[in-house]
């Protein structure tokens, strides 16, 4: 049987993002946390920008915290938009928090959100998950 190269390099992905720890792409489970932190870009900043530094935030910093678990960047209209981050513990996210203000890939994707200091970040008590 003949497979593309198209196809051995999806092949190739597929089994890369298979080697995450396992539960970076579990479901989200009872007890965990969920920070929702609403953003509105600088009118100076474009989205692709923003998924730039988003991506570089998630790969030099996120990913390296202790208790992450998962992260979702949601866009709720032109300029705004939610990030979204699970953890397994408040303390996780506190603790990430406090590191940020020493991390430039925090730093670089902080300064493309207009009024950062106004930005209400909440944490939520996951209680349960439901889908297909």
């Amino acid at each position: 049987m003949k497979i593309s190269l198209c196809t051995l390099t999806w092949l190739a992905i597929l089994g890369l993002l298979g080697c995450q720890t396992p539960k970076t792409n579990a479901p989200f489970t009872k007890g965990e946390i969920m920070e929702y932190a609403p953003i509105i870009l600088k009118d100076s900043v474009t989205e692709e920008t923003l998924l730039t530094l988003s991506a570089v935030l998630h790969s030099d910093f996120l990913i390296k915290q202790q208790g992450f678990i998962r992260r979702m960047l949601v866009k709720t209209s032109d300029k705004e938009y939610v990030d979204i981050v699970v953890w397994y513990s408040k303390e996780n996210a506190d603790r990430a928090i406090e590191q940020s203000m020493q991390s430039k890939a925090c730093e670089n994707y902080f300064s493309c959100i207009k009024d950062l200091e106004s930005v209400n970040i909440a944490h939520y008590k996951i209680l349960a998950e439901y889908g297909q």
